[in-house]
């Protein structure tokens, strides 16, 4: 993706059609319900809770060939999940700080983030802002230009790293949803250890590909 070389970001297609995007809202608020509070991170911006890994339909996110084929190229090499969450953004939020993901040259570089956008992202909910070109680079001027990553509902947003990024101001009176997670190179510590988090059942209960990008 030249795009994704050239800016740091580039909005795609999901893995889902159009008429399974309204499940997929439903599965992620029903998830949202049976999450314990204690597993819940309620910041000061937005709520976030994994626990979705092992879970169809979500799985199929993670496994986009798109994004596999984006962030092999990316990383060079062989490449497991490293994180894998929901995230909603408050109503009437500020927009955050500029900030990278991992800096170069750091355990869990390369690293190849993405974001599955269960409601449309949009200047007006705080859709995600990247200063273009701004990979493996200094943190931006203040007057730096960011550019809003927008997509209707099922896009996916697929970025390298290092690039600078913050969520917009979410200036409406509704929440919006989405799952992200990340991609590093398999020799590299990974923010979760998804042994520890998933049974025998739920691995078994995974595709070959899925357990391989989990490395169980």
């Amino acid at each position: 993706m030249s795009e994704l070389r050239q800016r740091g970001f580039v909005v795609t297609d999901g893995p889902f059609a159009s008429n399974e995007i309204g499940k997929i809202a439903t599965d992620y608020d029903r998830s949202f319900g049976i999450t314990p509070d204690a597993q819940i991170k309620r910041g000061r911006t937005s709520t976030r809770w994994g626990g979705l890994v092992a879970l169809e339909p979500f799985y199929r996110i993670y496994s986009h060939p798109p994004l596999l084929s984006a962030a092999s190229e990316r990383i060079g090499g062989l490449m497991k999940l490293s994180s894998f969450f929901a995230r909603t953004l408050l109503p009437n939020v500020a927009a955050e700080p500029p900030h990278h993901d991992i800096a170069p040259g750091a355990n869990g570089y390369p690293l190849v983030g993405f974001i599955f956008m269960v409601d449309e992202f949009r200047f007006e909910n705080g859709a995600t802002r990247f200063i273009a070109g701004s990979q493996n680079g200094p943190r931006p001027s203040a007057d730096a230009v960011a550019c809003d990553a927008c997509g209707r509902a099922g896009s996916m947003l697929i970025f390298d790293g290092t690039t600078w990024h913050g969520h917009g101001a979410n200036q409406t009176d509704s929440p919006r949803r989405s799952i992200q997670g990340a991609f590093i190179p398999r020799n590299h510590t990974a923010a979760c250890c998804w042994t520890d988090e998933l049974s025998v059942a739920q691995t078994h209960g995974l595709p070959a590909r899925a357990r391989r990008l989990l490395s169980l």
